[in-house]
């Protein structure tokens, strides 16, 4: 997971773990979420768009670490702008959003769709 802001990081954790996941990690910046992702090499991707230190961002990590490897992804954001939407989908992976503040309902039903 790509978090910045660790009590957000902690709660996702957990819902993670109630919907059935093995979380592996939490990096709270770009540059860790990348290298993390090549260490660990994990099944899925939670990513915050906004990681709170500007450019880059979750988008932009996810970017660099598709150019790897392929691994489904979940985005985590409060921005429900179009920019932000168009970002995303120009990704062209097949991503899903979900918005915060997140519930452990709507995480499941997310997980579902990937």
């Amino acid at each position: 997971m790509i978090e910045d802001d660790g009590l957000v990081a902690l709660s996702i954790e957990a819902m993670a773990e109630e919907a059935g996941l093995l979380p592996v990690g939490i990096a709270h910046s770009a540059r860790a979420g990348v290298e993390a992702a090549r260490r660990l090499r994990p099944d899925l991707l939670i990513v915050d768009v906004d990681l709170g230190q500007g450019v880059p961002d979750g988008i932009a990590a996810v970017t660099e670490i598709r150019r790897e490897f392929t691994i489904p992804v979940l985005f985590v954001t409060a921005r429900s702008d179009p920019e932000t939407a168009a970002r995303i989908d120009a990704l062209g992976i097949g991503a899903v959003v979900v918005y915060k503040p997140l519930r452990q309902e709507e995480l499941g039903r997310a997980i579902g769709r990937l």
